[in-house]
């Protein structure tokens, strides 16, 4: 009876955290607070080890078993505990080619249509999950125009204007080559200095979200010579509508949590 309060309290508030933060594979996290309760659960366990040293081993023991069936039997997604899918759209304006992409390993009854030869190593640093042609779509690049580009001494600095040129993009990211070599970035009135890491790179990817139609400005200061060299890259919420692929997801599954799943991503390179 002592136990239920700290059962009735600790199930929910762990369901809605792993919920809310996808947590995945994170299991630690729910060993923890598991690990916080027991202690405070040692003074009714006291008693009952002292008197009947079999007896809680046993009951946690068919606790067990009969938690594993109850989830084996009731596992599964319906449309009240939707399945989390993840799937995105990328295009890459410079080589005109578009991918599907999908940070996840495996597919579902979703994404295996993209998939259908289980994806393809992407060939991307650090990017683990699927990756398929796509049909390539008639869609504008993110801009950066160049409004001032003055040197003093041994310093450059180099002043962009930056918009999307897609409806609904709401975030543009920037990333910037480590021959650049910028060594601070002034943006909305603030200037920041940029991080210089073991092997010497750098830190220089920004991203800005709540694009408005009317852009951003942005600043880069550099060695004099140096050459700004950039990747823009873009988002939209929603898949596109192609030909040959049905991008309306299922009654019984959701896009993925992050910043990635169910977008459209277009990406440019520039050199100034």
């Amino acid at each position: 009876a002592s136990v239920i309060p700290a059962i009735c309290f600790l199930a929910p508030t762990l369901y809605s955290t792993f919920i809310a933060f996808a947590l995945g594979e994170n299991m630690p996290f729910v060993v923890i607070g598991v690990g916080l309760f027991t202690g405070l659960l040692l003074p009714v366990f006291y008693p009952g080890f002292k008197n009947q040293k079999g007896l809680i081993p046993l009951t946690a023991f068919l606790c067990f078993i009969g938690a594993m069936l109850a989830a084996h039997f009731t596992a599964g997604y319906s449309r009240q505990h939707p399945l989390q899918s993840h799937l995105r759209y990328s295009m890459d304006a410079d080589s005109s080619k578009a991918q599907w992409m999908s940070d996840f390993k495996t597919t579902d009854k979703f994404t295996a249509a993209f998939f259908k030869d289980g994806g393809k190593p992407s060939g991307i640093k650090g990017f683990k999950g699927l990756l398929n042609d796509a049909p390539v779509m008639v869609l504008m690049p993110p801009t950066a125009v160049v409004t001032k580009d003055t040197s003093s001494g041994t310093y450059r600095t180099v002043a962009l204007h930056i918009n999307a040129a897609r409806e609904k993009v709401d975030y543009v990211n920037i990333t910037i080559s480590d021959s650049s070599q910028v060594s601070a970035i002034l943006i909305d009135g603030n200037r920041y200095v940029v991080s210089e890491k073991e092997d010497n790179t750098y830190f220089r990817n920004i991203a800005y979200t709540g694009i408005t139609s009317n852009g951003f400005d942005v600043a880069f200061e550099m060695e004099t010579g140096k050459k700004l060299e950039m990747l823009l890259s873009d988002r939209s919420i929603g898949l596109p509508v192609v030909g040959g692929f049905n991008t309306d997801y299922p009654n019984d599954i959701i896009p993925a949590q992050g910043t990635s799943a169910n977008t459209i991503q277009v990406k440019k390179r520039f050199r100034f």
